[in-house]
């Protein structure tokens, strides 16, 4: 009878899997149309579905037969917890703008997806996110990795004299540099530092927002266009109602017959805005195109910006080093000819979603989530500006290995 019920749940735990098989298939898909898009409400019925499992595994494993095959078990709970918080700390923390950011954690599968983290929990599955690291050589490299990392970015990159300024040109000089590098040559610029410190955070505001080609194309046909449609039936006679639907579907046909050479990268710029601010392309090449719709979005500072710089060059210094099997698969797979434009054979690293493959090493590394905390990462900071490389490795070696991360609070 026990063997009944056992392969009674294997056969549950097989089809769970290849249900969670074809939403990660239908997931990869969208992003790779679509440039990165996200289904909120599919990727919350992802994240759902492997919490799911995990909480299945720990109800009925301890029924079990002890052997191999509860080992087996526990690693696929393992997997599944893990790679479920994953994607729930990467849909929270998309780089959207603030007044979007209450729909991720206003959404149903929001509070859904966090009652069964915390049953999980409740359950024993905390232990899912403890460090196993029981290889010396595995914790020396990662050591080295995060203090060469930080040592790159010590410095404040805020902190320059400039080459000359613009208003003091003359003025064919001075209509130049306007019109090809208005970027960096902004008139009346004040002195350095030119950074926002802790505490002087400040939010902006546009009425008009960049988003590329394909995801413009995409917004458009199913978010604008259905609303329009929608206010039409209700005011058929409404001539303003009119002109926004006859525009709407003149920008879409527009877009779509738009056609660009994808950009290559032997310069790599900044993701974010100096993308978008100089060249007009994506990180992954794609063109980007501007629709009227008002955003707010934060400034950051200047320590949230050497964390970022900090983990996305650990990331590609520890992508194809054998360490984490799910970012090497990503580095392989950019260097293949398939990747097309979001790849590149010659500098793999410069194309990897440093964000994406930050979470993968913290799925396997959970200390690594620690540099996200500025508390900590200040305390780093001040370490490695004290001390040379060789005790400055020690230190962090002992801080991989001092106490255990707990999975990141959730808001």
């Amino acid at each position: 009878m026990k063997h009944d019920i056992e392969d009674q749940f294997q056969k549950n735990l097989n089809e769970q899997l290849k249900r969670e098989a074809a939403l990660e298939k239908k997931h990869k898909e969208l992003e790779i149309k679509y440039s990165g898009l996200k289904d909120i409400d599919e990727r919350y019925s992802l994240i759902s579905l492997k919490l799911t499992i995990s909480l299945a595994i720990i109800n009925k494993i301890e029924s079990f037969h002890p052997g191999q095959e509860i080992l087996r078990l526990q690693d696929i709970a393992r997997d599944k917890a893990r790679e479920a918080v994953q994607l729930l700390e990467d849909l929270i923390d998309t780089n959207i703008s603030e007044d979007q950011k209450e729909l991720i954690l206003k959404a149903p599968g929001y509070k859904e997806a966090k009652e069964l983290l915390q049953q999980l929990i409740l359950k024993g599955g905390g232990l899912f996110f403890k460090t196993r690291l029981d290889d010396e050589k595995k914790i020396r490299k990662i050591a080295k990795i995060i203090n060469r990392s930080i040592r790159k970015f010590l410095n404040p990159d805020d902190n320059y004299t400039p080459l000359f300024k613009t208003e003091e040109l003359s003025g064919f000089l001075r209509t130049l540099i306007d019109t090809f590098l208005p970027v960096f040559g902004k008139p009346y610029q004040k002195p350095p530092p030119d950074g926002i410190e802790e505490g002087e955070e400040v939010f902006y505001s546009s009425k008009k927002m960049r988003l590329p080609l394909s995801q413009a194309i995409h917004y458009l046909e199913h978010e604008v266009l259905p609303g329009l449609k929608k206010k039409l039936e209700d005011s058929p006679y409404d001539r303003e109602i009119q002109r926004e639907l006859y525009n709407t579907e003149k920008k879409i046909y527009a877009f779509k017959q738009l056609k660009f050479i994808p950009r290559s990268s032997p310069v790599f710029p900044e993701k974010g805005y100096y993308s978008d601010g100089l060249t007009g392309y994506t990180a992954d090449g794609e063109m980007l195109v501007t629709l009227s719709t008002p955003v707010i979005y934060k400034s950051g500072t200047n320590l949230e910006r050497m964390q970022e710089m900090v983990c996305a060059e650990i990331t590609r210094r520890l992508a194809g080093k054998g360490l984490c099997p799910e970012l090497d698969s990503e580095y392989e797979y950019l260097k293949r000819i398939e990747s097309g434009m979001k790849g590149n054979s010659r500098t793999p690293s410069l194309k990897l979603n440093t964000s994406m493959g930050f979470k993968m090493l913290k799925n396997l590394y959970p200390f690594l989530a620690k540099l996200e905390n500025k508390r900590i990462f200040k305390k780093l900071l001040h370490y490695v500006s004290k001390t040379d490389k060789k005790y400055t490795e020690k230190l962090i070696r002992q801080f991989i290995l001092e106490d255990e991360y707990n999975i990141k609070a959730l808001p």
